[in-house]
């Protein structure tokens, strides 16, 4: 590969840090929910509107997927190579799996999210009150409201808790539940953790609600960039698929596959240097939106190459072994960029745009979980078939007359190279019950359910909650 300067010279941490401090501030210029009065401001089909839009701010926020969610998530598997040198207090205790619960990041993230569920709460709790908004309208806010409730409480528990399957029955501690507002400690104060099994219940009847009350993406009533009855059904195949649900993530992807708003489109309308704005791609299902008065892109600072500044993080060992064992013809080798002096490190630039929407689901992974979910259910033909729709999007060859733990492993080796530095990677090894193999110390090999893995109960909760239960 020749190595190409991008127009961007951002790459540096302290933008990044920056990007994750300001980036979610602007875009209503709204106080946060908890702040205002509730009942007076939730009494019209305004004051709903913006408390929703306020709970998809978050998502775009620096602590969410707009900022350093992606790049910590990346950081702990074994596909990202941190700059030794670019690593503070914070996502040093990343790289190198010791966490503690003054942990920066971790306090971010769990301090978002519950943000987020709240928000959506304090919704959920009085939209039955608005006289002023249509029965369409109040069934899609509802439908937003639940399916942003069941994906904060998703990410929570993959973040938080032992992965699904670690236990008998997940009894392993989840999370704690919230479907009430926080208005007051009398009514929402300190709880246990609830299990994971709950938590995955609680996540599977929000987002099974959500795709029953959403509109269809780009039929009457749907607001682009917001959630659809096709987002919701694609993060319900990735929840069944984390738990090896095949069986319903299958029947969850293909509900996506048969909308015809969805398909597999060149990857140039979502990544890339040229990477259009304002969304609008078949292949994205849900993402968040940016614009250049309002961009979070925490994962391209930390990634990007702009052939002067070394970003955060680059391709590790095991990374480059997955690319090198692909076609040179790929057409993802488009987002790979080489660096040939010492120590020949590899950069991914699918998040080289300033300003580009970042996608939180897209039909490539869909595809791939429909393939493997497939293949363990003995349809070796369907898994093929989905497997050899994405290769051929990507220009290479298909593969023929593969079965059983071969063509299972060939779908897997498919997915970790279409979703690289996507936050796919961390989350599925745990769920493939794999080893994390620590790239800056490759002697740290740690199982699936290794505490090392866990992040942390943030100090502010710790302090708040006598209830809560810390991690080992």
């Amino acid at each position: 590969m020749r190595l190409k300067p991008l127009s961007i010279l951002k790459g540096c941490v302290a933008l990044f840090a920056a990007l994750v401090v300001n980036s979610c501030g602007n875009i209503l210029n709204l106080p946060p929910l908890q702040d205002l009065d509730a009942d007076g401001a939730l009494t019209n089909a305004q004051g709903i509107e913006t408390a929703v839009t306020g709970a998809y701010q978050i998502i775009q926020g620096g602590n969410m997927w707009g900022g350093d969610m992606l790049t910590m998530t990346e950081v702990f598997g074994d596909f990202a190579l941190p700059e030794r040198g670019n690593l503070d207090f914070h996502t040093g205790m990343y790289a190198n799996r010791n966490l503690n619960f003054f942990n920066a990041h971790g306090r971010g993230h769990w301090g978002a999210a519950y943000d987020g569920i709240n928000r959506v709460n304090n919704v959920l709790a009085r939209i039955g009150n608005v006289s002023d908004l249509s029965e369409a309208n109040r069934n899609r806010i509802r439908g937003e409201a639940l399916f942003l409730r069941g994906l904060f409480h998703f990410e929570l528990v993959r973040w938080f808790s032992l992965p699904a399957g670690a236990t008998m029955g997940n009894s392993q501690a989840g999370i704690v539940i919230r479907t009430e507002p926080t208005n007051a400690p009398a009514t929402q104060g300190p709880r246990a953790r609830n299990t994971v099994a709950e938590v995955y219940a609680q996540v599977i009847r929000d987002l099974t609600e959500a795709e029953n009350l959403l509109p269809v993406a780009g039929a009457t009533g749907h607001i682009a960039g917001r959630a659809s009855k096709g987002a919701a059904a694609a993060i319900l195949s990735r929840v069944y698929f984390q738990q090896n649900d095949f069986a319903r993530a299958a029947e969850a992807a293909s509900r996506v596959i048969a909308n015809t708003n969805y398909r597999l489109a060149d990857l140039n309308t979502v990544f890339g240097e040229n990477a259009p704005k304002g969304g609008g791609s078949p292949e994205v299902v849900f993402d968040i939106r940016n614009r250049d008065d309002n961009n979070s892109n925490g994962i391209g600072d930390a990634s990007r190459y702009d052939g002067f500044q070394i970003p955060f993080i680059s391709a590790s060992d095991t990374l480059k072994r997955l690319v090198a064992s692909f076609p040179m013809n790929d057409r993802r080798r488009a987002y790979l960029q080489e660096e040939g002096a010492a120590p020949d490190r590899l950069f991914i630039n699918k998040f080289a745009a300033f300003v580009m929407n970042i996608p939180v689901i897209r039909m490539g992974e869909v595809y791939l979980t429909r393939a493997e979910s497939r293949a363990e259910s003995g349809d070796a033909a369907g898994a093929l078939a989905d497997l050899n729709a994405v290769r051929a999007r990507a220009g290479i060859p298909a593969l023929t007359g593969l079965t059983g733990t071969v063509l299972r492993d060939a779908i897997r080796r498919e997915r970790a190279m279409e979703l690289i530095f996507e936050g796919d990677r961390f989350q599925n090894v745990k769920r493939m019950r794999g080893l994390n193999i620590n790239p800056l110390n490759t002697n740290q090999r740690l199982a699936f359910d290794a505490p090392q893995l866990l992040w942390k109960i943030p100090d502010t909760e710790m302090n708040a909650n006598p209830q809560m239960q810390q991690n080992p």
